[in-house]
């Protein structure tokens, strides 16, 4: 999704965010999709966590909720425009 092709959707229809945290052949990753309601989700990130596992932290819902903001604000024009948030795989949100 082209940030500058969608700006009228998005104004209509707001935007959808989706991740994922997955560990692929041992490489711990969180996937960031977006979408609007006219469009399919998009890929906007694959995020390589093995830094912060190598510290010994977790992806936790403090660190997932800070990459999705970093996300979020690059995306945006005026920061409003969000309706949702959707993740799955993290071990502390039920």
């Amino acid at each position: 999704m082209q940030q500058d092709s969608c700006h009228g959707p998005i104004f209509t229809f707001g935007l959808g965010w989706l991740g994922n945290g997955a560990t692929i052949q041992h490489m711990p990753l969180l996937n960031m999709m977006v979408m609007c309601g006219n469009s399919s989700p998009v890929v906007v990130s694959i995020c390589d966590c093995t830094a912060r596992m190598s510290e010994g932290s977790k992806k936790d819902a403090t660190y997932i909720a800070e990459m999705f903001q970093v996300k979020v604000n690059e995306f945006e024009l005026d920061s409003r425009n969000t309706n949702v948030i959707f993740f799955d795989g993290t071990f502390n949100v039920q």
